[in-house]
């Protein structure tokens, strides 16, 4: 279907009368959380401010696929080779030491997908992503990369991921 110009204009209106109004029903009714969710919306009330030329995506988990593939698709987003990083080796990720993304300056995201439940650095906790959910404010922005309801990293799951990273978002406001 091809629309003309104020077809199109129209269509926006509509949808974001309907989206205006969802939203202060869910601000009156208390359920912001929820609308947030359904519309796969990250919030953060103090966002770590995000330095476009020095920090990077770390992907940490294992791909299902090539690498080559996941970084032409982060460079189609408009992410470069030197802006993002893969741990993705499965064997090699027993022994990553996720205690070094603490307060981490490197990366402003991890794009988390499956990996081993213990780690070096995780403590007590049962693997390294419950240990960076249990206290966000201390790493980068976890975006959990989910395929048929479950953590795996696909092509389509890791642009929708790199779509809500504190990267892709910086960059976004600054073009």
């Amino acid at each position: 279907m091809r629309l003309s110009a104020q077809e199109i204009s129209e269509i926006k209106s509509k949808v974001l009368s309907k989206i205006m109004f969802e939203l202060d029903l869910a601000i009156t009714d208390d359920n912001i959380e929820e609308f947030l969710n359904k519309h796969n919306i990250i919030f953060e009330a103090n966002p770590m401010p995000v330095q476009p030329r020095t920090m990077k995506i770390l992907v940490l988990g294992a791909l299902s696929g090539n690498v080559s593939n996941f970084k032409l698709a982060a460079k189609k987003l408009g992410i470069g080779d030197n802006h993002i990083k893969f741990e993705c080796d499965y064997k090699s990720l027993k022994r990553y030491d996720v205690s070094r993304l603490e307060y981490s300056n490197e990366y402003s995201d991890i794009i988390f997908g499956p990996n081993p439940h213990k780690q070096i650095g995780i403590g007590d906790y049962a693997s390294a992503l419950s240990m960076m959910k249990s206290e966000p404010e201390k790493y980068p922005r976890i975006i959990e990369s989910i395929a048929n309801n479950s953590l795996k990293i696909t092509i389509s799951s890791f642009k929708e991921a790199i779509l809500n990273t504190r990267y892709y978002e910086t960059i976004q406001k600054n073009y």
